[in-house]
């Protein structure tokens, strides 16, 4: 199984949003790190992609992540998000063996200082959950 990563700043555009959503209409397996979603209030819009999921870090904030996973099982980790960090667990099989990955995206404007808190939150669960992470 091959699994299409993609990763992107949509600057909060609609017409982006929608050729990004044409491009995972067309992929079996992908992950899409992404950027200034299109958001309107509090929502992530555009982005409803047959057998997919939009994640993000925080319900509570005008989001500045998000990751679409479309095609496989996946599931969020709010509790290591923010409005800048999504985190979610992806579940995938390789060789007939089942896996899990940590993927972790985050948005890190240069005004602003480096989630050093947060990243070191995520990186320990990593370790005491033994599942690999991943991170952009």
């Amino acid at each position: 199984m091959s699994v299409n990563i993609i990763q992107l700043n949509l600057q909060h555009n609609k017409a982006a949003t929608a050729v990004l959503r044409q491009q995972l209409e067309r992929l079996d397996n992908a992950v899409a790190l992404i950027q200034e979603p299109w958001v309107r209030g509090n929502s992530i819009l555009g982005l409803n992609v047959k057998n997919g999921t939009t994640y993000r870090g925080s319900v509570d904030e005008h989001s500045r992540t998000c990751i679409v996973v479309k095609g496989l099982t996946a599931y969020n980790l709010p509790q290591l998000g923010s409005k800048d960090i999504t985190v979610v667990c992806i579940t995938f099989c390789y060789e007939n063996f089942t896996y899990d990955v940590l993927v972790a995206y985050v948005y890190m404007p240069i005004d602003m200082e480096l989630p050093f808190k947060e990243l070191e939150t995520i990186i320990l669960y990593s370790e005491n959950t033994g599942i690999p992470l991943l991170y952009e």
